[in-house]
């Protein structure tokens, strides 16, 4: 390996955690961090080779990648780097995300040697996994880490298999977060949507075409002014049922 990289796409900072979490254990090479919730990162094209090891983090939402995801896989070539892909989710459960991300980075010419679920807070509700990963989920990483450097210089760079179906499930449809009554207009949800939905000229309004229900408006805003109708269920909901400790799953 002569550079790591890590992409991320991370709106609400949890899945950048993780993966730099796992990056810690891998030195002694060149490094590259791309941060794809910065749109301009997302227009530009990624080459890599392979003598490259490539992280790639993306959240799950509703048991699926980011509708932005084809964006950004349409932009890199893997030209048989070998990839680490990690699928972070709110502790309900990634159902098909992992999958569509292991098939995504091999289409694109990578080989996934590891894949693993992990936990971050929910975008929605952060008492869910809240403060995840956590000092215990560093710990396994550093553990992880260790098993795919042993995968590595064994010289078995075979795709792990992971749970998913095929067809994927489907993305829901849902309302975008506005502005209520408490929105003072000061701009910070504009500076931390990753998908540019918020009208600059008014911040209470969201086009629904961009909303890709990152949550990030909703978690920066400093008078909690964003929501949705439905956000008061949705958060007793998830703390109701998804409120127990799930642990990170593995793949090597």
């Amino acid at each position: 390996m002569k550079r790591l990289v890590t992409m991320h796409f991370s709106p609400n900072g949890g899945t950048k955690a993780t993966v730099d979490s796992l990056a810690a254990s891998f030195t002694g090479a060149e490094t590259l961090e791309v941060d794809l919730a910065i749109a301009d990162n997302r227009q530009k094209e990624w080459t890599f080779g392979a003598d490259d090891l490539v992280i790639v983090g993306m959240p799950v939402y509703s048991g699926r990648l980011p509708a932005l995801s084809a964006e950004i896989f349409e932009k890199l070539s893997g030209n048989q780097a070998q990839a680490i892909a990690i699928a972070a989710y709110g502790n309900r459960h990634y159902d098909d995300a992992l999958l569509e991300l292991n098939h995504e980075l091999a289409a694109k010419g990578f080989r996934v040697i590891a894949s693993g679920a992990v936990i971050a807070e929910h975008c929605l509700e952060r008492h869910v996994a809240a403060n995840r990963p956590d000092a215990d989920d560093q710990a396994k990483l550093v553990k992880i880490a260790a098993d795919v450097k042993a995968k590595m210089e064994k010289g078995d760079d075979h795709q792990p298999s992971v749970p998913g179906n095929q067809p994927y499930k489907a993305l829901p449809t849902y309302a975008a977060p506005v502005g209520n009554e408490a929105c003072d207009n000061c701009g910070i949800c504009l500076t931390n949507c990753p998908v540019e939905a918020i009208d600059p000229e008014d911040p209470k309004k969201t086009d629904p075409e961009k909303c890709i229900f990152c949550g990030a408006c909703i978690n920066v805003c400093p008078k909690g002014a964003r929501a949705t109708e439905k956000l008061p269920m949705t958060r007793q909901w998830l703390m109701e049922n998804c409120s127990e400790r799930r642990e990170m799953e593995w793949f090597l």
